[in-house]
């Protein structure tokens, strides 16, 4: 399952909802309700996490 997950976040939460190149992100992070991708230009970028 872990595969899964980290597949579903690479591939469709950050390229296509945050459209983020996955080369730019420096650090992943779930906190406060969010999914967070922190890229090498100093840019962050969230979207919710719904249960």
């Amino acid at each position: 399952m872990e595969s899964f997950y980290r597949d579903v976040m690479l591939e469709k939460i950050i390229t296509e909802i945050m459209e983020v190149k996955l080369e730019d992100v420096k650090k992943r992070e779930f906190n406060k309700g969010k999914f967070w991708a922190y890229t090498n230009d100093g840019e962050i970028h969230s979207v919710p996490i719904k249960m």
